[in-house]
């Protein structure tokens, strides 16, 4: 469910966006769904990792790949969120502009390594970005 909407969460990250350009709407008006999905994302990854603890702990998986990516990709977008409140952004642009890419790139990169399904998709994903 969470990845999902990053393709949604990746169109809408530039100023001049294929949404823009295609319906004409501002991108200060898009980016209220940009911050949207982007809490739903954040908020569907937290039920899945909650959701998936017990059997993790059940199994002792504790150092497979899958689960160290997925805790990078969680811990990345907790903290690309963390540093997107509205009081970073007015008090300090460069800082939320630089924690938000790296954040963002930390995030994929986990992502795509938890779920390899997401591969194929991914060089979309880095044209977007």
């Amino acid at each position: 469910m969470a990845f999902s909407q990053l393709p949604l969460i990746l169109l809408l990250v530039a100023k001049n966006n294929p949404i823009t350009l295609l319906t004409g709407i501002t991108y200060q008006k898009l980016n209220f769904l940009h911050r949207a999905a982007s809490r739903a994302c954040l908020l569907c990854s937290w039920i899945h990792a909650i959701a998936w603890t017990p059997r993790v702990w059940e199994k002792g998986h504790f150092s497979h790949a899958y689960l160290i990516s997925g805790i990078i990709a969680l811990f990345a977008f907790t903290m690309l969120w963390t540093t997107s409140l509205r009081i970073i952004r007015r008090v300090a642009w460069e800082f939320f502009i630089v924690t938000h890419i790296i954040f963002t790139l930390l995030f994929l990169v986990g992502a795509i390594f938890h779920w390899k399904k997401l591969i194929p998709l991914s060089p979309c994903g880095s044209l977007i970005v």
